[in-house]
């Protein structure tokens, strides 16, 4: 009889077609779930494994199971670095993590401190525990997406072979994430996350013995000042040039200083060498000159200070850290002021490319300030306005988009409010106080004014082809829009930071005079195109551009006579052309 005969079955069909019931559970839907036909409260698969029946209908939104698991990621992370922070107090934990494995007898010791731990770890998950902001709306939650990535990607492996680095929506491994996220919600399995160790090959991904070893290998020591000199060009650094770009959070950096971490954290040593490099600019002590038998010895101030960190340091090709990106911005300020400032644009430029592999660019949905992330958004604004400045005076495109940048600004508060025992209060500026930190927020939106009339008026012209900026008066459009962002900025200024020549507070007196002379600078910039082209805007240009040099000759004479020093771009000496004095 032929096998497709109605009185025998085929193999295909000797088992009867079930189809999948509606009301299967969220572990039972593959596989044919009966909950909705059955009269008990499970399916046939759940009762017979014993296990919770839990419909697809009844689980929880898509994104609150991913708030969830990004606050589950985050207590981890937390209990981890406080776990070693109690293990190893006081010392830095890229420091802790390098060492050796410990030894039985260090092990033994570490138990001792185990009600620390607990301690610390309860007061830690009190203080970060929480949803994130319940404010925050869809499109919110999409342009936040890359911080749950990361710290996927990132594991909680403390070895080289896995770094935090910051991956964008463009990169393929958001949409791997995304592709698992939608296995999930057609699977009913849970999302595991895209975790390094599902696909990635140890003998690819992970780094060889010879490269950890080159890569983690410490550099020759540092050599400080006397301990009497560094506080007196630490405490200068801090009066002229941390007062106009705040890269530094004094308290802490004073608290590393007397507790001697820079002997044994070499990270934070370079940032008290490049301290104490640009405290020598301005400092009267013979010690800090490094050659003194030479023509110009005065230029060479802090130059054994400098010269001993490297441009690039082995340890950041697979941890960067955020005094990394501070020691750009110092490196950068204090090149500005010998023969090679041109370099600097080429360190603010690397470590931007660094600040943005960590992240610092992007926001990462916090509701609440906390140490760190404000000592990242300072070193990021830092660079970015550094930046600012040197790609417009040096006639460069800037080393960012600023399209990509949606992190805070810093908060506006002074450094020693930081910390308050009522949690409620810190980071809180006292009312009537004037925030020393403002001067640095209005830095940066002069500097963004800055950096939107060097990218339109200065590009090329592909580039504005591509943004339409062609034909009729875009020009005249785009100077008018400038001017009128100019004038809002400065009718924001609080009253401290208003220009005014007879100013007694040396500090606002600083701040105020810094801030102006850039708005001359840019007021200069976006008008000088028409001093040399037939414009009805030519006349009114010129008188714009003759009012605001004014002002920087009247602002740099009035700075000079208080032994104050603004931009060091306005200086330059006749005998060398990139030659700028700035101490």
């Amino acid at each position: 009889m032929s096998s497709s005969s109605p009185n025998r079955p085929s193999p295909e069909t000797d088992k009867p077609i079930v189809k999948r019931a509606p009301g299967a559970c969220a572990e039972c839907r593959r596989k044919r779930g009966d909950k909705a036909t059955r009269a008990g409260s499970k399916c046939t698969n759940c009762a017979i494994a014993d296990v919770e029946c839990v419909s697809v209908a009844s689980q929880k939104p898509l994104l609150q199971r991913q708030r969830e698991y990004i606050r589950i990621l985050e207590t981890r992370v937390n209990r981890l670095e406080n776990y070693i922070q109690a293990l190893f107090p006081g010392e830095d934990i890229e420091t802790v993590i390098s060492k050796p494995p410990p030894t039985d007898k260090d092990r033994v010791a570490s138990h001792s401190s185990s009600p620390l731990v607990k301690e610390s770890l309860v007061k830690k998950d009190h203080v970060s525990g929480g949803d994130p902001p319940e404010s925050l709306g869809l499109a919110d939650e999409e342009d936040i997406e890359h911080v749950a990535l990361v710290k996927q990607l990132g594991s909680l492996n403390l070895t080289p072979s896995v770094i935090y680095r910051f991956f964008g929506a463009a990169s393929p491994f958001m949409a791997a994430k995304q592709a698992a996220t939608l296995k999930s919600m057609h699977t009913g399995i849970p999302d595991t996350g895209v975790h390094p160790k599902n696909y990635r090959r140890p003998l690819y991904w992970g780094m060889s013995s010879w490269e950890s070893e080159w890569v983690t290998s410490p550099p020759a020591p540092y050599i400080y000042p006397d301990f009497d000199l560094m506080l007196d060009l630490v405490q200068i650094y801090f009066q002229k040039t941390n007062s106009l770009f705040p890269i530094i959070h004094e308290p802490t950096f004073m608290k590393g200083i007397m507790s001697g971490k820079h002997y044994g954290d070499q990270s934070f040593g370079m940032t008290v060498l490049l301290v104490c490099a640009n405290g020598a600019r301005y400092s009267k002590d013979p010690r800090v000159i490094f050659a003194p038998d030479a023509a110009g010895s005065e230029f060479s101030a802090g130059w054994h200070y400098f010269s001993q960190v490297p441009f690039h340091r082995r340890i950041m090709l697979y941890t960067p850290t955020v005094y990394d990106l501070q020691y750009y911005a110092l490196a950068a300020v204090y090149l500005t002021g010998s023969s090679m400032c041109p370099v600097s644009c080429n360190l603010v430029g690397i470590g931007l490319r660094y600040a943005i592999e960590m992240g610092a660019h992007r926001r990462n949905g916090q509701d609440r300030p906390t140490a760190d992330t404000e000592h990242m958004k300072r070193a990021f604004w830092a660079l970015f306005c550094l930046d600012s400045i040197d790609s417009s005076f040096y006639g460069r495109p800037s080393g960012i988009s600023h399209e990509s940048i949606d992190i805070e600004y810093p908060v506006e508060c002074d450094d020693e409010y930081w910390e308050h025992p009522n949690p409620a209060k810190a980071f809180k500026q006292p009312a009537g106080i004037p925030c020393k930190i403002s001067s640095f927020i209005h830095l940066i939106k002069l500097c963004e004014v800055l950096g939107f009339a060097s990218r339109t008026l200065y590009s090329t012209y592909k580039s504005k082809l591509l943004s339409g900026y062609l034909g009729g008066d875009w020009e005249i459009r785009m100077v008018a829009e400038i001017d009128s962002s100019l004038n809002k900025w400065k009718l924001s200024l609080p009253a401290h930071l208003v220009w005014d020549p007879h100013r007694e507070d040396m500090l606002h007196f600083q701040q105020s005079a810094h801030l102006h002379y850039l708005l001359a600078y840019i007021q200069i910039q976006s008008h000088r195109l028409f001093l040399t082209r037939q414009s009805s805007l030519s006349f009114a240009s010129l008188a714009m551009c003759t009012s605001a040099a004014r002002s920087c000759g009247h602002i740099q004479e009035a700075a000079i006579a208080r032994d104050l020093r603004i931009l060091p771009q306005t200086i330059v000496r006749q005998d060398h052309p990139f030659k700028i004095v700035c101490h």
